[in-house]
C-alpha cells in the first residue's frame, strides 16, 4: 500500500490541496466519521476540517449522512478522481475558450493599427527550428495556407507520427483539393501504407503515393514555396523538423532538396493514386 504522504502528493496532481486530500484519504479509510474523527485521522485541526469538507461536498468528493451527529463518507476513489479529471477538462476548456475569445479581439485590433515593420538588409534563405511548438506551429501553419500540393518524404513511421499530428488539417487541406504526394520506404505488407492513409484521411483520389528503397531525411515542401527539413532521422518527427525554408520562389530549391534524396516527385514518376492501391 502506498504510503500517506505519496498518496496525497498524487491527489495534489488531480488539483486537491494538501490537506483536502488528507481529509479526503481519511475517510477513504474510515468509510464514514464525524468531523472530529476525521480531523484525528487525517491530522488536520478540527476548525480546517469544517472549512475543508463544503469545498470537497462541492467537488463531489464526500457527502453529508443525515443524523445526530451528522456524518460523512467519501465517494469511491474511482468515481472521485473521474470527477475531478472532469473538473480539470472543464476548467481547461473554460480556459481555452477565454484565449480563442481573446486571440479574436486582439487580432483585430493588431489589425486595426497595424504597423509596418521597418526591414533593413537581406534575410537568410533558411530559419532553424529547435523547439517542439515552433516546429509544430510552422508545419500546422504551412498545411492551413497550402493552396496547390503538399510533398511529404518521410519513413513510414514518422508518417504514422505526422498523420497523427496533422491529421485534421490536413483533412481540409484535401477538401480544398489540395493534392499530397507521398514518397515513403517500401513496407513489409504493400497495402500497410495506403490503409494507414485511408484510416487517417480518407483520402479518395487526392493523395499520390510511391515507395522507395532510398535512405533519405524527412521533408515537408508545399506549393514549391516552403520547405521543413529534417536535419536528423532520429526522435519524434515533432522534434526532427528544424528547418524552414522561408516562403518565396524557392521552387528550384525544394526540387534541389528532393533531388539530393534521390527522389524527384513529378506527375509522369509518382506511383500510382491511393484509389489503385487499394485491395
Amino acid at each position: 500500500m502506498l504510503s500517506l504522504e505519496k498518496e496525497v502528493e498524487m491527489l495534489r496532481d488531480f488539483g486537491l490541496t494538501t490537506n483536502q486530500a488528507k481529509v479526503y484519504l481519511a475517510l477513504v479509510r474510515l468509510g464514514y466519521a464525524s468531523v472530529g474523527r476525521i480531523a484525528k485521522e487525517s491530522m488536520v485541526r478540527r476548525e480546517d476540517v469544517y472549512r475543508i469538507l463544503p469545498k470537497l461536498e462541492k467537488m463531489g468528493l464526500v457527502e453529508k449522512l443525515l443524523g445526530k451527529p451528522v456524518k460523512i463518507r467519501a465517494a469511491p476513489v474511482d468515481e472521485a478522481l473521474s470527477v475531478l479529471i472532469k473538473h480539470e477538462e472543464e476548467t481547461v476548456q473554460k480556459r481555452l475558450e477565454e484565449f480563442r475569445t481573446k486571440k479574436e479581439v486582439f487580432l483585430k485590433r493588431f489589425e486595426k493599427n497595424k504597423i509596418k515593420p521597418e526591414l533593413k538588409g537581406e534575410l537568410g534563405d533558411f530559419v532553424y527550428l529547435s523547439e517542439r511548438h515552433g516546429i509544430m506551429g510552422r508545419t500546422l501553419t504551412i498545411i492551413k495556407t497550402v493552396e496547390r500540393e503538399i510533398d511529404l518524404v518521410c519513413s513510414r513511421s514518422k508518417l504514422m507520427q505526422f498523420l497523427y499530428e496533422f491529421a485534421e488539417p490536413l483533412k481540409k487541406a484535401i477538401k480544398r483539393k489540395v493534392r499530397v504526394r507521398v514518397v515513403s520506404e517500401i513496407p513489409e505488407y504493400a497495402h500497410t501504407v495506403p490503409r494507414i492513409l485511408e484510416e487517417y484521411l480518407s483520402p479518395k483520389n487526392f493523395i499520390d503515393l510511391k515507395y522507395t528503397s532510398l535512405s533519405s531525411s524527412h521533408y515537408i515542401i508545399t506549393d514549391s514555396k516552403q520547405a521543413l527539413i529534417a536535419t536528423t532521422t532520429e526522435g519524434n518527427f515533432r522534434k526532427s523538423l528544424s528547418l524552414d525554408k522561408q516562403q518565396g520562389p524557392c521552387g528550384g530549391c525544394c526540387k534541389e532538396i528532393l533531388k539530393i534524396s534521390g527522389i524527384i516527385l513529378s506527375a509522369g514518376k509518382v506511383s500510382k493514386s491511393i484509389k489503385y492501391l487499394k485491395r
